[in-house]
């Protein structure tokens, strides 16, 4: 997890450097911007990885298993069940 953490907040640098070198024309406000932009986005980055603020979306288990009596019944391959569904890859630690 840490290794990622690295390489994600590298990225991170590297694109707001990349932005803060296509800026160096503009006010010096703007470059500040985009590296306050990237400070809040590198002290955030941990909190978001671990799944602290990250919307969890469940649906019910009497609509699951609706949904898998309907194509069960209707000769379709039956859907999997919640628990096993995966997990999408910014919210998996």
């Amino acid at each position: 997890m840490l290794a990622e953490l690295f390489l994600l907040s590298a990225a991170i640098v590297a694109i707001a450097a990349l932005a803060a070198s296509l800026l160096r024309r503009r006010s010096a406000a703007e470059r500040h911007l985009v590296w306050c932009g990237v400070l809040v986005a590198l002290l955030l980055l941990p909190l978001l990885r671990a799944g602290v603020w990250t919307p969890r979306y469940q649906a019910p288990e009497a609509i699951a298993r609706t949904v898998i009596y309907v194509t069960a019944s209707l000769g379709a391959p039956a859907a999997p069940r919640p628990s096993s569904l995966p997990r999408l890859p910014w919210t998996a630690m």
